[in-house]
């Protein structure tokens, strides 16, 4: 079966310290101080999360 890496959305778990990118592939480890960086108005992992989430183009439909 091949390698499906399209992303709908990289949810974070309840403590923050765990990304799920997809059921084969969790990235742990992350320090919960990471949180706590807010470069603008939310951290840098709600960012990065948001940041990789599918979107459709509605201009071109």
């Amino acid at each position: 079966m091949p390698l499906d890496q399209r992303v709908d959305r990289i949810p974070l778990s309840d403590y923050r310290t765990q990304m799920l990118y997809q059921d084969f592939l969790t990235l742990a480890g992350i320090p919960a101080e990471a949180s706590n960086y807010r470069p603008g108005n939310r951290s840098a992992l709600e960012w990065v999360a948001g940041q990789n989430q599918a979107k459709t183009d509605t201009a071109g439909l």
